[in-house]
């Protein structure tokens, strides 16, 4: 309503996901702030966000029909694996949440490429510019769409030989279809659990218990009388793209039902990091049970109830730091995940995570250095 009076708008256009961002959301494309994102369409005020994806996963998709027929999936479920597969090798990145304009400036851009460079439009239909690409061509200001630089467009475009890399993609995916028509692909028909499923699920296992490791102690180190090898300290990014099929509103109210205690936290609590509901926090354990917990992050007023898969990620990403846990603030985890319903939470990308980690131990070290300070030829630990 601020918006409304400060723009003088007459009516008022929001679409969910807008509404299902947090107060505090920043456009990680543009940078921009939702207050600086709303616009005026014919005096309506605009208040939009949208998940952007590489168009690309749109080819694999219409390869496997082509090749298949529309009932591929029917016929051969088996091979729904390898085009999960592919789509994952071959998209350029993982979908993200940004706001409308840097979505439209996408759609711009791309009409600049085919009007400038000559690209055909069908061959542009499959291409998208990355969140980082999109950033380096706009110029962002308040309550208004960006407006892509012709020459910066250009210079993205054809310094990273996006058409060369487009038709790799395109000869290499027809390939792979028509190798797969044939029943001739890489993927094993069988899955059983891994060690980072055995360490997911056993960590599952210790919420369920009310232990966390890094606690009173820790239950592994306590129970192992040998070492297999030292757990890398990124395993919390294991599996998290893998997504596991979700609890039905049936056993979501069984669960809720069963757990009384739960109440206590109101009907409208939400996670005060990843913003999900009760409801969507539930996800399928290893075992195929319904499980949801919520534990403390933080200490004195800074303390926090957060969902177990912020808590897996806040603690994941104190291991890689090589900090305790109280060094990991909200925004780090929100810098690295996309929350996602009734799910763990998916890894905004490894870069992000590698990004992060380092902000984490050099914001950890100049606190380090502050809490040493000289005073009158002694060094006073505060």
């Amino acid at each position: 309503m601020k918006a409304v009076t400060d723009l003088g708008a007459t009516g008022i256009e929001i679409n969910e996901w807008w509404a299902s961002l947090a107060p505090d959301w920043i456009c990680p494309c543009c940078q921009r702030p939702k207050a600086e994102i709303v616009h005026l369409s014919d005096g309506v005020l605009i208040a939009k966000a949208v998940e952007h994806h590489d168009h690309f996963t749109s080819y694999v998709s219409r390869s496997f029909t082509r090749d298949l027929g529309a009932e591929w999936g029917k016929n051969k479920p088996h091979l729904q694996d390898i085009q999960r597969q592919i789509t994952d090798a071959f998209s350029a990145f993982s979908p993200v949440m940004i706001c409308e304009s840097c979505n439209q400036a996408d759609r711009d851009a791309k009409a600049i490429v085919g009007r400038l460079l000559k690209v055909p439009k069908d061959e542009l239909e499959y291409f998208s510019f990355s969140v980082d690409e999109i950033r380096s061509f706009i110029r962002p200001a308040g309550n208004r769409h960006h407006v892509p630089d012709d020459e910066k467009v250009v210079d993205v475009f054809e310094k990273k030989r996006k058409r060369e890399v487009l038709r790799f993609r395109i000869e290499t995916v027809d390939q792979q279809v028509r190798l797969a028509v044939q029943d001739v692909h890489w993927r094993s028909p069988e899955s059983h659990p891994s060690g980072g499923d055995l360490y997911e699920g056993t960590w599952d296992v210790l919420h369920e218990l009310g232990m966390t490791p890094g606690g009173n102690f820790d239950l592994l180190e306590f129970s192992a009388t040998t070492r297999t090898g030292t757990m890398p300290a990124n395993t919390w990014r294991r599996n998290r793209d893998r997504r596991t099929a979700a609890p039905s509103e049936a056993k979501i109210k069984e669960y809720l039902a069963a757990r009384p205690h739960l109440s206590d936290l109101g009907a409208t609590w939400r996670c005060p990091c990843c913003n999900r509901s009760l409801s969507a926090i539930i996800r399928m354990n290893n075992k195929r049970q319904p499980t949801m917990l919520i534990g403390p992050v933080g200490h004195g007023d800074d303390r926090i109830e957060v969902c177990m898969d912020c808590l897996d990620v806040w603690r994941g990403l104190a291991k890689e730091a090589g900090v305790e846990r109280d060094e990991v603030t909200r925004s780090d985890v929100l810098a690295v995940i996309v929350p996602v319903r009734n799910s763990r939470h998916k890894l905004r990308s490894h870069v992000a995570a590698d990004e992060q980690v380092a902000v984490i131990a050099a914001r950890a070290a100049i606190r380090s250095e502050e809490a040493v300070r000289p005073s009158e030829g002694f060094y006073v630990v505060i």
